[in-house]
């Protein structure tokens, strides 16, 4: 972080102290790359008790380091003091969540997955879309996705505060998965199946830089693109979702 951004920070903090005496409620969205988290995220970030609608890129390794989360919503999108919710999506493991975090009673997980084969068509065609030869190295998005979908596991038979969705229920069974979200959040009114774009809506670097995603709406898209997949690591990788799909209907 350059001078000038903790300069920029510091000054924020001391400029609305209120934002450290918030007590709020926290929801990450546990997830992977091409998941439709961004779509998730977005769905909600539109209701007006959550705030945050994607990726912040930070690491929580202690619970004073919410604040960053705080400020960089703050920054964002402003208003934030009247939310129930401070939301950030996580998608690697790079990025470290301690236990002191996601066992605090205000934090809610949010686990979202995919099935590996539309994953990995999805990731290669991003791949295309932007220029980033990596996303179309499928040995390398398959290992990626094996040891993120193990994370997940983990992650989802650890703690208590988990709610888990496969990533299809989002577009094909839409109404029922919102309801259930928003009884598990315990919203005042339900998720809406519309939602607002935001300064980085599909921007590089923040989720989703198709144009679906500025839509305001859920889109099903169809990847029927033909890629070859090591077996072996393919059948590690559907064991991987089909033991996260049976904590998802536990």
């Amino acid at each position: 972080m350059s001078f000038a951004t903790k300069f920029e920070k510091i000054n924020m903090a001391l400029s609305h102290p209120s934002l450290f005496r918030s007590k709020k409620n926290y929801l990450f969205i546990l997830s992977h790359m091409r998941s439709r988290s961004s779509l998730l995220s977005h769905l909600l970030g539109s209701h007006p008790e959550i705030c945050g609608y994607g990726e912040l890129h930070y690491d929580y390794p202690t619970p004073t380091s919410l604040f960053k989360m705080h400020l960089e919503l703050y920054k964002d999108l402003n208003d934030i003091n009247e939310s129930k919710y401070y939301l950030d999506k996580v998608l690697h493991n790079s990025y470290v969540i301690s236990d002191k975090i996601l066992s605090n009673p205000k934090v809610h997980i949010l686990v979202l997955f995919r099935e590996p084969k539309a994953t990995i068509r999805s990731l290669v065609k991003m791949g295309e879309a932007t220029n980033k030869p990596e996303y179309s190295n499928t040995d390398k998005m398959l290992q990626y996705y094996i040891k993120r979908i193990s994370y997940l596991i983990d992650i989802s038979k650890k703690y208590s505060k988990v709610h888990i969705i496969e990533s299809d229920k989002v577009v094909k069974d839409t109404a029922h998965t919102l309801k259930d979200l928003s009884d598990w959040l315990n919203l005042d009114s339900e998720l809406s199946e519309n939602y607002n774009l935001f300064n980085k809506t599909g921007k590089a670097g923040h989720g989703d830089p198709s144009s679906s995603i500025v839509s305001g709406k859920i889109i099903e898209t169809n990847n029927s693109q033909s890629i070859e997949l090591d077996e072996d690591s393919l059948e590690i990788a559907l064991q991987h979702y089909r033991n996260l799909s049976i904590l998802a209907n536990r």
